[in-house]
């Protein structure tokens, strides 16, 4: 992998992280946990002081927004990787993304958080954390496949 294809699928792990962030926040507030949530949730797995609730908290918030954003792009890299090694339909994209998400989801709620932090995990609600991973897949997918780079990622993918 090129440092130029590496970029493409840093920035799109960061915008497709963006997505995933929003809409973890709004899902949560919209059932009633609140809207900082998880971005505590992810801040206490380093810092077992941050709040596992709605409340608000700058540190936690600068903390949870760190790590996720610094995961979303090693993310976002290892699939612009694969995506790299695919032929760039945009079905194609749409399912790798997805397959992606899901893959990453099953081992990070499942596995590794609860491994790290079984409280924080716990807490997540796993249907919101599937949505948001499944999104983050789909959108950081489609932008690797179509945000200039060399070797052919950014490339126009027929329909």
């Amino acid at each position: 992998m090129s440092a130029a294809n590496a970029r493409v699928g840093a920035l799109a792990g960061l915008l497709g992280g963006v997505v995933m962030a929003m809409w973890s926040m709004v899902a949560f507030a919209a059932t009633g946990a609140g809207f900082w949530t998880p971005v505590n949730l992810i801040a206490h797995t380093i810092w077992p002081g941050a709040p596992i609730d709605g409340s608000f908290s700058v540190g936690a918030l600068l903390l949870g927004l760190m790590v996720h954003m610094a995961m979303s792009v090693v993310f976002g890299v290892i699939l612009a990787a694969l995506v790299g090694c695919l032929a760039g339909t945009l079905p194609a994209l749409l399912a790798t993304g997805m397959a992606f998400g899901l893959a990453v989801w099953l081992l990070n709620q499942y596995v590794t958080w609860p491994a790290i932090d079984r409280s924080a995990a716990q807490a997540f609600t796993p249907w919101v954390l599937a949505v948001g991973h499944l999104l983050f897949g789909l959108v950081t997918a489609v932008l690797v496949g179509r945000l200039p780079a060399h070797h052919g990622l950014g490339r126009q993918l027929p329909a």
